[in-house]
């Protein structure tokens, strides 16, 4: 690696770092948020979007100069770190502080420049890795988690999922790593030069209560808050270990990382995953990576209850088996049911509500649209986030998600007893909390159809009326007559029988 970077010098004609141009700039001026706050010379989003043609003239020369040279200026690589406390802990520890990093708004601009570019040249990100990527979120690792799971049931099998904690995953990248990973791949020579740059002798400084801290060097990591940072992420983990069998899948978000397993005895199916778990601790040792046996979890999702003997291990840590398992903020249970989650997204519904009491309530001053606009923003997300992997079929899990609505909408008008529900609804317009997630619903699993990759693979087969409800797929397929005939359109267009 470091022969490389010693004899590789920038080459002008590589079309893989083509000059920018105005309209590039300008488009990019323009997705900025107003709300961002800015590094340490002070520059916000919103003067960048007031500056003259001129001066952004000026910085597309700029622009132009570094991409030329494969640099990234060093005043844009000092960061101002400020500190926020973690609720529900002590400030006197400091893995109690949440930092955040701000960066100088004009090299991130740059650093938009070069993702546009970087981007054209990493198709080797693994189809299990969601995290950082267009057309990807939460929503569809989830829904492809609990297909699996619910697949294997069906089958009567069971699943083994183990949930791996890795240490500050983001703040121990390995830079000599993740060029080297560069390198193998046969990237453009211009493109390593340039995030070779980016990385190497980064700065921060700490900002408590207006007082800035010594200057320190940055050795490893991928920078917090900047807007390539999430794409290195990626690169540095695009060779995480991969199995071929059928038996087993790896869902990725980010650092947030998942390995299941199903196999007919459970006990199997422990063993099998904990081989696999071998092939983790030697790819983590050879880059670097710390993984935290006691804070990962082991959950068995089973029909069965049969005595289990087998056990985990993550680098002579047992691995904790759990009932219940969060997973990219949704309650996974060992019976694949959803009373544990909607207990929790309700509770925590209550109590923000309880939070926002003085703007909702009758003494608020706000008028019903402000009111109907919180709701919307901040009270609904809470209780529809990810609903197409976890929708309920029981009436009385359906009725726990309508009273958490009702409830809020007769608080927000101030509602007699007298008055009936379904009037609120009506004058709000807002539909029951089931209609709303049911029409969710159906546009998720739409738009999935529609894309290509291995979301649309889930889609790939015959939905049968004598199927379990455990499929968050087939029940909604099942239900929605409209949903059906664009998957029987979707089968045949992929050359499969409806």
């Amino acid at each position: 690696m470091r022969k490389f970077l010693k004899n590789t010098k920038p080459k002008p004609a590589d079309t893989a770092l083509i000059k920018t141009d105005i309209l590039e700039i300008i488009e990019l001026i323009k997705k900025l948020k107003n709300n961002k706050a800015p590094g340490r010379d002070g520059i916000t989003h919103k003067v960048i979007k007031n500056l003259p043609l001129k001066m952004i003239v000026r910085l597309q020369k700029i622009f132009n100069k570094c991409l030329e040279n494969c640099y990234f200026p060093q005043c844009w690589k000092h960061a101002i770190v400020i500190l926020f406390e973690k609720p529900g802990t002590e400030n006197i520890m400091p893995q109690n502080w949440r930092p955040i990093s701000l960066l100088p708004s004009i090299g991130k601009l740059f650093e938009r420049i070069i993702k546009n570019r970087l981007i054209k040249h990493i198709p080797f990100i693994p189809d299990f890795q969601f995290g950082f990527r267009d057309k990807h979120n939460t929503s569809q690792q989830l829904l492809r988690t609990i297909e699996f799971s619910a697949a294997a049931l069906e089958k009567k099998k069971s699943v083994a999922v183990l949930a791996i904690d890795i240490k500050k995953a983001f703040d121990t990248v390995y830079h000599d790593g993740l060029i080297h990973k560069m390198i193998k791949y046969k990237m453009p020579d211009n493109i390593i030069l340039i995030m070779n740059s980016f990385l190497r002798n980064r700065t921060f400084q700490v900002n408590v209560k207006g007082n800035l801290s010594s200057i320190k060097k940055i050795e490893a990591s991928v920078p917090q808050g900047s807007v390539i940072g999430p794409v290195a992420f990626n690169i540095f983990v695009s060779d995480f270990p991969t199995w071929q069998d059928n038996n087993h899948i790896t869902s990725q978000f980010a650092d947030d990382t998942t390995i299941l397993e199903c196999a007919k005895n459970p006990n199997k199916a422990i063993e099998n995953l904990q081989s696999k778990v071998f092939d983790i601790e030697n790819w983590c040792t050879l880059y670097k990576i710390a993984l935290n046996g006691s804070k990962s979890k082991l959950l068995l999702i089973r029909r069965n209850r049969k005595p289990i003997t087998e056990t985990i291990e993550i680098f002579d840590e047992e691995v904790e088996r759990v009932d219940e398992l969060k997973f990219l903020g949704v309650t996974i249970t060992h019976n694949l049911k959803w009373e544990r989650h909607i207990e929790k997204v309700t509770t925590k519904t209550r109590q923000v509500r309880f939070q926002l009491r003085h703007l909702l309530g009758r003494k608020s001053m706000l008028d019903l649209h402000t009111k109907r606009k919180i709701y919307c923003t901040v009270l609904r997300p809470i209780f529809s986030y990810a609903s197409p992997a976890w929708f309920p079929n029981k009436k009385s899990l359906k009725q726990k998600l309508r009273t958490t609505q009702n409830v809020t909408l007769r608080q927000i008008v101030d509602a007699p007893r007298y008055m009936r529900t379904k009037n609120i609804r009506r004058d709000l317009k807002l539909t029951s909390a089931t209609k709303y997630l049911k029409k969710l619903n159906f546009n998720f699993h739409k738009k999935n159809m529609q894309l290509n990759g291995p979301i649309s693979t889930l889609y790939k087969r015959r939905i049968n009326h004598n199927e379990t409800k455990r499929s968050p797929i087939s029940r909604i397929i099942l239900q929605n007559s409209q949903l059906k005939e664009i998957h029987d359109k979707f089968l045949r267009e992929n050359f499969l029988p409806p």
